[in-house]
């Protein structure tokens, strides 16, 4: 033990042989936690956990509401890709009408002075399967995966008899994307 005055080495004596000075028992400085303290931690660490876990239950709620909204967001504009190709096609068609004067004669792999309809897989992208063209009438179809389910999108011609210029118009009883909800809102 150590002298409270002096700092020297005493031994267990209660007396300071170097300065004479009586030594006083130090109350010991690791005094063992309280009770109460303890079971506030305890209660503290029960509710922080229970916070965690309704946390974690409403981030789980969010996202069973947010992820098939997202995956038919995409499937939508996945579409669009569908509907533009259509729209390649429909120079092409015009053209066609415009070479020919006769609708009949526009049909896949047809060609004429300065234009030409592909064969219909000649048109397959990533998400178009094939485009079909029978008498000016354009169908195009998406593939099976990535949330299209081979929706189909077709628009037909409507040449007007006085000036010979094309109008399209969609034929949504022939259009599967409509009720598949995948083109409504980039067409009507």
């Amino acid at each position: 033990m150590l002298c409270n005055n002096c700092g020297k080495e005493i031994g267990t004596d209660n007396f300071c042989p170097f300065c004479g000075a009586n030594q006083t028992p130090q109350p010991s400085r690791n005094k063992p936690a309280s009770s109460k303290k303890s079971s506030t931690c305890l209660i503290v660490g029960i509710v922080l956990g229970v916070l965690g876990f309704i946390a974690i239950a409403v981030i789980g709620i969010f996202a069973a509401i947010a992820l098939p909204a997202y995956a038919r967001y995409m499937a939508m504009a996945r579409f669009t890709e569908v509907t533009s190709a259509a729209d390649g096609v429909k120079k092409q068609v015009e053209l066609c009408f415009f070479d020919t004067e006769n609708l009949s004669k526009c049909n896949n792999s047809a060609e004429g002075k300065g234009w030409r309809i592909a064969g219909a897989n000649d048109y397959a992208t990533k998400y178009v399967a094939n485009i079909t063209v029978n008498k000016g009438v354009i169908t195009a179809k998406a593939i099976e995966g990535s949330g299209l389910q081979g929706a189909t999108f077709t628009i037909q011609p409507v040449p007007d008899k006085k000036t010979g210029v094309i109008d399209w118009q969609i034929v949504p009883e022939q259009s599967s994307c409509f009720s598949q909800d995948l083109c409504g809102h980039t067409v009507r």
